[in-house]
Formats: C-alpha cells, sequence, structure tokens
C-alpha cells in the first residue's frame, strides 16, 4: 500500500466530515497517535502498518486517494456509494450505531435514538421501543421496516446510503 501525505489524510477527513477522535475510532489507533502524526509534515510517518490501518479506515469511509501522476496527489470521495457484502454490512452497521448515528439524531434534532447490534441482527431504537430491525443470515439480509428502495435479497447491493434512508424510514413511521 503506498504511503499517503499528512495534507491527504487531513483532506479526507474532511471530505468525511471525520475529527481527529473518529479517525482513531475507525482505524483501531490511539487518537493522541493521530495527533501526533498530523502536527507532523511529509509522508504519514511512524510505522507502516499505522499508516496502513489509517489509510484503510479512511477509504472505507468512502475517500480515495490519488497518486502523484504529474496534476498532484489528492484525495477524493469515491464516486459512487460503495456495496456492501454481508459481513461488511453487519460491520458498517456496528460502525454506523457507534460513529454516525448518535451525531445524525443530534443534527435531526432526534432523542434517544441508537442501534444495538448482536449476532446478526442490529435492532434501531428510540428510547426503549424497537423501531427497526435488520437481520443477517447466510444467503439474505432483511429490513424491518422495508427499505426505502425495496431492494431484499443478499444484500450484496445495499449501501451505506441505503441504511441512512432505512433509518430514516423507520424513525418516521414510528412517530
Amino acid at each position: 500500500m503506498s504511503k499517503v501525505s499528512i495534507r491527504q489524510m487531513k483532506a479526507a477527513r474532511a471530505l468525511l466530515g471525520w475529527s481527529q477522535s473518529d479517525l482513531a475510532r475507525n482505524s483501531g489507533i490511539s487518537e493522541p497517535t493521530v495527533k501526533r502524526l498530523e502536527a507532523a509534515e511529509g509522508e504519514v510517518g511512524g510505522r507502516t502498518e499505522t499508516g496502513d490501518k489509517l489509510r484503510s479506515a479512511l477509504e472505507a469511509g468512502g475517500v480515495e486517494f490519488i497518486a502523484e501522476n504529474g496534476g498532484g496527489a489528492g484525495v477524493r470521495l469515491k464516486s459512487s456509494a460503495p456495496r456492501l457484502s454481508r459481513r461488511r454490512l453487519l460491520d458498517a452497521l456496528t460502525a454506523f450505531a457507534r460513529h454516525h448515528l448518535p451525531r445524525a439524531a443530534e443534527q435531526a434534532g432526534v432523542r434517544d435514538l441508537r442501534f444495538v447490534v448482536a449476532g446478526s441482527q442490529a435492532t434501531l431504537y428510540q428510547g426503549d421501543r424497537a423501531i427497526g430491525l435488520v437481520t443477517v443470515r447466510a444467503n439474505e439480509v432483511s429490513f424491518s421496516p422495508e427499505l426505502p428502495t425495496g431492494r431484499s435479497g443478499d444484500g450484496s447491493d445495499v449501501t451505506e446510503d441505503d441504511l441512512w434512508n432505512w433509518v430514516i424510514a423507520a424513525w418516521q413511521k414510528a412517530r
């Protein structure tokens, strides 16, 4: 995996709307390490595996790094929403529950909205009331209420945007 610059890493965080704390949580790298690395200039320093974890977390979040090709190195949002495998869907639901849902609920003025992920299910709660359920089985992913897109099946065509839309639809239906 090629190295990225500190500026690319900061730009990637900005594109995703992530704080240093968000990057630390999503990469498994400590927040003090992220802060120390970002205080430097040039390429991301430290251990190679640290830089790889940071880059992988940012790429999983939806950015792609552009190599130096005569026009300068850069970073951009991926051109389309990433597709999620069944395994990655549960990982995405877990990350969504932990990192994105609290902030999104606060911005929308919704109180007590949370995800509980257990085994192959993720339950969306408002307060103590379950308002949505995602179940991932060997050959199928089911959403209740149904995904606004009407998709069902193995989950391979479910995008992260679909997850956001499903949370909104479940919350609106429960009101």
